[in-house]
């Protein structure tokens, strides 16, 4: 398992954090493939990402407080993996 750093923020721009994600091999590969496309800047609960989005959200849910507002929250690709770089 490596650790990934998501960054994600929410309310239409008002809060943005850092969370640490555990992935596993498979949940990698996945998450590598998805950033090769240029277009996909941010990871979304569809598949295949889906897997990854919900460990990204409960680890999120764990920092926030409880008026946390998960409908307004993007989740963008780490840095490094796109392949523009970003």
């Amino acid at each position: 398992m490596k650790a990934y750093e998501f960054r994600c923020g929410g309310d239409h721009g008002a809060w943005e954090c850092l969370v640490d994600v555990k992935l596993t091999d498979e949940e990698e590969t996945i998450l590598k493939e998805f950033a090769k496309d240029e277009k996909n800047e941010f990871i979304d609960w569809f598949p295949p990402m889906d897997k990854i989005w919900t460990k990204v959200m409960s680890e999120l849910e764990k920092q926030c407080t409880d008026d946390f507002d998960a409908d307004s929250v993007v989740i963008w690709i780490p840095t490094g993996l796109r392949a523009d770089g970003l």
